[in-house]
């Protein structure tokens, strides 16, 4: 992941290595333009080295070390003007800020697709119970209409009942 401090940086090093054509460049270049403000030489080097890493990593620039100089340069190789022409490091990172932003909603839409399964299967099973209820509501239902449609031959049956019941206490006795 390319950081966004380094964009202007690492473009401006394609720039460079660009248009000096076929002679590397090495840190100084950097510092005499205010690319490398760091304390100390040795934290330049370092972060210079840092940044041709990414360059280099890219394919988009070739790391030297020459004999007698300083310390590592960095010059173009094949695909630094193609690289340059399709938008370079900033391109580069907007494409991978775009990318992560595609993953974060991506999982956003997993997590509310997993919440709204959660919600289905909820109201899944409170439609089921209702549907339980209704059912033995019914058949209650269906009980109390026998018993409304045949109240009378339930009369009459009990009043045979009790009458036969008042025979028998008549005969017993």
């Amino acid at each position: 992941m390319i950081d966004k401090r380094d964009i202007i940086v690492l473009d401006f090093i394609i720039d460079k290595i660009l248009e000096s054509s076929s002679y590397p460049i090495w840190s100084e270049t950097l510092i005499k333009d205010g690319y490398l403000d760091i304390e100390g030489d040795e934290n330049r080097e370092y972060e210079f080295i840092r940044l041709i890493s990414v360059v280099q990593e890219h394919n988009v620039g070739k790391m030297e070390q020459y004999p007698n100089a300083a310390g590592p340069s960095i010059e173009r190789n094949e695909n630094t003007l193609k690289f340059k022409e399709q938008g370079g490091f900033e391109k580069l990172f907007q494409d991978q800020l775009s990318k992560i932003e595609k993953e974060e909603n991506r999982e956003k839409l997993e997590n509310e697709n997993i919440k709204l399964q959660n919600e289905n299967l909820e109201y899944s099973k409170t439609i089921r119970d209702q549907e339980s209820r209704i059912r033995d509501l019914e058949e209650k239902t269906r009980f109390f209409e026998l018993i409304k449609s045949y109240w009378w031959f339930i009369g009459i049956c009990i009043a045979i009942g009790v009458s036969l019941m008042q025979i028998w206490n008549i005969i017993v006795q």
